[in-house]
């Protein structure tokens, strides 16, 4: 996770690309703190998206970590946490059914 270009080969490049190119719809990718997966969202997933023209968006939560419920004091999200983060969610939705 520290160096995710380091594991992105040519051919896992080819690989991602074949699943992405079947994405038609917008995507809205939520992102906690910016630790594990951070790097490899930015940095890889998130351009090679762009770069094949698919619409991705992104929402950064620096007060949480991965998995937005508040289930477990541990995540970070309170209450009022998920409740904007559902807001958030519900902008993006209602944003691309505008578009429609």
């Amino acid at each position: 996770m520290e160096n995710p270009a380091s594991m992105f080969t040519p051919d896992r490049r080819a690989e991602i690309h074949a699943w992405m190119k079947n994405i038609s719809c917008p995507v809205l990718l939520l992102q906690g703190k910016h630790t594990g997966l951070y790097k490899t969202n930015f940095e890889i997933l998130i351009p090679e998206m762009r770069s094949l023209g698919k619409d991705i968006s992104s929402i950064s939560y620096s007060g949480v970590t991965h998995g937005f419920h508040w289930e477990t004091i541990r995540t970070g999200a309170t209450f009022e946490t998920v409740e904007s983060i559902m807001k958030d969610v519900t902008a993006f939705i209602k944003k691309q059914s505008n578009k429609s």
